[in-house]
């Protein structure tokens, strides 16, 4: 009985968390010259593990809970246009398939930016998080 008593007593103390200890990375992502990211997703990736978040349209993101580390970082779905969801196929009014001319997304950043190796991009958490790409030619 008092073991069972001393398991559920260090239980509580010790909780149920993530017991990471981690800090909160919270930074905007910008264009060189200071416009946001309209969206996209950033992906940091190190000894301490990956997190990604979105980018939203004010070009700010946050990742919870990061533990203390160095971190490449990868940015990945930044296109023109609406984000593109599942299959978006057209129909006319009695339901048969209307063959449509597929628009493909334009990235508005290098591809060389989705590549942790090739990105150039590092956090160090904790430290400053703001992240400034150049536009795709």
């Amino acid at each position: 009985m008092r073991f069972l008593l001393g398991l559920l007593c260090a239980f509580s103390v010790v909780g149920c968390g993530s017991g990471r200890g981690g800090v909160d990375v919270a930074g905007t992502v910008t264009f060189t010259g200071g416009e946001p990211l309209p969206r996209g997703v950033v992906t940091i990736s190190g000894p301490g593990g990956s997190y990604r978040a979105a980018i939203k349209s004010d070009g700010t993101y946050m990742i919870s809970d990061v533990p203390a580390d160095t971190y490449k970082v990868a940015l990945t779905g930044v296109f023109d246009g609406p984000p593109i969801q599942g299959d978006q196929m057209e129909y006319d009014a009695d339901g048969n398939y209307i063959e449509t001319t597929a628009i493909e997304p334009k990235s508005l950043i290098s591809p060389m930016y989705s590549a942790f190796d090739q990105s150039g991009m590092v956090l160090k958490v904790p430290g400053e998080y703001d992240l400034q790409v150049p536009k795709a030619q």
